[in-house]
């Protein structure tokens, strides 16, 4: 493979720009600004702009801060699609 070590794998990069979709709509959805989002999370502005932009977040913890305040489970977060807003969580 021609592939730097660092390079993201094309699951990686789908999982990613999956997330990214999915917390910006939620965002967008609870009508929170950046800065609001990032405030209730108690994390910095610039990770709610790294996520949403599919850029690597590399603190779990931080993305699941974030997803808590939308709404979003781990199980959620962690899958490559989301359930829909009628779907009972299984």
């Amino acid at each position: 493979m021609n592939d730097a070590p660092n390079d993201p794998t094309p699951l990686a990069v789908s999982l990613a720009v999956s997330l990214a979709q999915r917390f910006q709509a939620r965002r967008r959805d609870c009508a929170f600004s950046v800065a609001t989002l990032a405030r209730l999370a108690a994390v910095e502005p610039d990770l709610i702009r790294a996520i949403e932009e599919a850029r690597p977040v590399l603190d779990p913890r931080s993305i699941e801060a974030v997803g808590a305040v939308l709404g979003l489970s781990p199980r959620e977060l962690s899958t490559h699609e989301a359930r829909g807003p009628d779907e009972p969580e299984a």
